[in-house]
């Protein structure tokens, strides 16, 4: 199985991430930055190349993550089935440019 560590940026005052395509791997975990300021991810898919984007709903609720700054978090890859790209959205507008680090696992 390989991994792979894709850059998500949050552009200042802004709340969503750009995208990465998955390409057959599943997110396994979040590396967020110190200057996050934001309490919780959620994750917006597409299953058309990013032309469309729709929130990942699981167990009743929009599928989030709770974070916090500087933390490795894990996230559920499974629930990803069916997705070809991802992107992040936080809680809170961001009042900086943050990088957050998205590991994916795979076959690719």
């Amino acid at each position: 199985m390989k991994r792979s560590v894709n850059t998500l940026t949050i552009a200042i005052n802004t709340t969503a991430s750009d995208s990465v395509q998955l390409q057959a791997s599943l997110p396994a975990m979040l590396l967020m930055p110190s200057t996050f300021t934001g309490t919780s991810i959620l994750f917006e898919v597409s299953v058309d190349g990013g032309s469309t984007w729709r929130r990942l709903y699981w167990g009743g609720a929009d599928y989030s993550v709770p974070v916090l700054a500087n933390k490795a978090v894990p996230v559920n890859g499974a629930i990803f089935l069916g997705a070809d790209s991802v992107r992040l959205v936080s809680n809170a507008t961001e009042l900086g440019e943050r990088l957050v680090l998205l590991v994916l696992e795979g076959d690719n």
